[in-house]
């Protein structure tokens, strides 16, 4: 879908089926943005951000960063303390409301068991939800869910808990589509993932 083509213009235990969202992550000591009144912040998606701005080479070298971690991983792991600049996703756990009628919680695990009952229809398999682990999620006429979580394949004669990766998008009419269910990649296999060279695309400054 494209995902990083279009960046905003301003810019393991647990109950069966529990979702436990991670702690929000800190901004670099660093490079925090003071207050909410320093006037080269802003808050986006839930978070206060610096302001991208023209010519900066630390937003510059994070967006770099971002980019590359993102297109290894399918947008499912991103390592968010290493960024003060809003990029093309964010994470759930920074409590954004993400409907006007569900809980974020409730939503997750809807749009997660979507996912693993298509599978199961699919593939004949038998994957129970344990836990959701972690969400991050793409504006895209809607959202798309990147959704990392703990589950069982109870056709398998063993059974274990493995870490499973799902991407879900979730259009402004909620229809559902589910574009990736797999077993998650080790971190191996995403190192070896091949990404095209990173072009810098024209900076942006949020209107005052």
């Amino acid at each position: 879908m494209g995902y990083l083509s279009k960046i905003p213009d301003w810019i393991e235990s647990g109950v069966s089926g529990e979702i436990v969202p991670p702690p929000p992550k800190k901004l670099k000591a660093e490079t925090t943005p003071d207050s909410e009144s320093d006037p080269d912040t802003f808050m986006y998606t839930g978070r206060r951000f610096r302001k991208p701005r023209a010519g900066d080479p630390e937003y510059a070298r994070q967006h770099e960063q971002f980019y590359y971690e993102f297109e290894r991983s399918e947008g499912f792991e991103i390592s968010w303390d290493k960024y003060d600049y809003p990029f093309v996703s964010f994470n759930w756990s920074w409590g954004v409301p993400l409907d006007y009628y569900m809980s974020n919680d409730d939503l997750v695990k809807m749009v997660t068991q979507y996912a693993i009952d298509e599978e199961n229809q699919e593939e004949g398999t038998n994957v129970v939800l344990h836990e959701i682990v972690n969400v991050n999620l793409i504006p895209c006429n809607g959202f798309v869910f990147c959704i990392s979580f703990w589950g069982k394949d109870l056709s398998l004669s063993n059974p274990e808990l493995k870490r499973y990766q799902t991407k879900v998008w979730r259009n402004v009419t909620d229809d559902i589509e589910v574009e990736i269910f797999r077993l998650r990649p080790t971190d191996e296999e995403m190192a070896a993932v091949y990404v095209e060279p990173f072009r810098p695309r024209r900076q942006v400054t949020r209107p005052t």
